[in-house]
């Protein structure tokens, strides 16, 4: 009878730590906290380019569609959702992975237990793509605002001039392709001329033939 009732004892100790697993202050249970989590799955995490007073670069982050149930703490800081928008508006640097963990919200019983991370990549800007030569050659991939490679000014002109040469190259195959696909074409033509003429000439010679054979 006793081994029964400490049996029953030691389930209900296993249920009732389960159930309180997942919060220091045993009030957020487990349905609480899977309730909290379902609350996460639209949540959109986005990254915007700006400038300072001196033009340098950086970045703020903005999470959308976020819950009044949430909040997020970042850098020692708590953010609280404003029509479901947390805007960061820290300097964050480019060419990092940024993990925003979001926590339950004060008004929950889950009050900052942690429940997931939205994870964002935010690219390095090009200080590059602001420089003259980039006017002329937008296209060119080391022109492009947000390059993931190291530059330095060598491997910058050096890399340039490699397109340069290489652009040239491509435009001087395309003017012997356009130049010979012309010829072509006028040639075309004064065949098509040229064949057109010598019918007509054989079909009136024709009719002239016919013309005397009559009249005889």
């Amino acid at each position: 009878m006793k081994k029964s009732i400490l049996f029953i004892l030691f389930l209900l100790i296993i249920l009732t730590s389960s159930e309180n697993i997942y919060a220091a202050n045993g009030l957020c249970t487990k349905s609480a906290m899977t309730k909290i989590k379902s609350k996460t799955s639209d949540i959109t995490a986005s990254w915007d380019l700006n400038f300072d007073e001196n033009h340098q670069a950086y970045f703020t982050a903005k999470l959308e569609n976020v819950d009044k149930d949430l909040i997020l703490i970042f850098n020692d800081s708590n953010y609280l959702p404003k029509d479901g928008v947390i805007n960061i508006r820290e300097y964050l640097i480019g060419g990092e992975i940024y993990e925003f963990k979001i926590y339950g919200g004060y008004d929950t019983d889950c009050v900052e237990e942690y429940v997931t991370t939205k994870k964002l990549k935010i690219p390095k800007y090009n200080i590059y793509s602001e420089r003259k030569e980039c006017i002329e050659y937008p296209s060119w991939e080391l022109c492009d605002k947000f390059y993931e490679g190291d530059l330095n000014d060598e491997i910058f002109y050096n890399k340039l001039n490699e397109y340069i040469k290489k652009n040239k190259e491509v435009e001087k195959k395309e003017e012997i392709s356009k130049t010979r696909n012309n010829y072509i074409i006028i040639i075309a033509i004064a065949l098509v001329v040229t064949g057109s003429l010598v019918s007509y000439v054989c079909v009136n010679n024709k009719r002239i033939k016919k013309v005397k054979y009559e009249k005889k």
